[in-house]
């Protein structure tokens, strides 16, 4: 559009449509700061979500780690390092029992472990359909913490 009122302003000064090319990028130029504001606002929602789920779930996955790493020293504990001689054999493993609890424990506080992370505010429940605030309201986009 600008363009074209360029061109006209060049060609025919005194047109009465530059003036009507002028409004309608005026309007084309509105639009597309509307347009802009809307991306800018989705982005900055889903990316907030995305990295919400993201860090819960390195969370939980750290978390999660820590007890198994916490079982896998209490086997670490069950193995025999005495030194031995040339010749003499490691005496058969003789914690097998003990072996199977902590197994047991693992997955016992595997099972019964609960994900506890602060809830992450969010200011976008003010935008509406269009992506702008003050319309109607849709948060079913919104990603609620596990």
């Amino acid at each position: 559009v600008s363009d074209e009122i360029a061109k006209l302003k060049y060609k025919e000064p005194q047109s009465t449509k530059i003036v009507q090319l002028e409004q309608e990028l005026v309007r084309a130029e509105a639009q597309s700061l509307v347009a802009e504001a809307q991306l800018s606002n989705v982005t900055r929602q889903k990316f907030k979500v995305a990295y919400d789920q993201h860090l819960t779930a390195t969370i939980e996955r750290a978390e999660k780690q820590a007890i198994l790493a916490k079982h896998a020293r209490r086997l670490l504990n069950l193995i025999d390092d005495t030194p031995i001689v040339p010749g003499d054999t490691h005496p058969a493993f003789a914690e097998e029992e003990a072996a199977r609890q902590v197994l047991n424990d693992a997955e016992a506080d595997l099972r019964d472990y609960r994900l506890d992370v602060e809830p992450i505010s969010s200011n976008s429940g003010s935008l509406g359909v269009g992506a702008m605030p003050g319309s109607t309201v849709d948060n079913s986009a919104v990603a609620q913490p596990t």
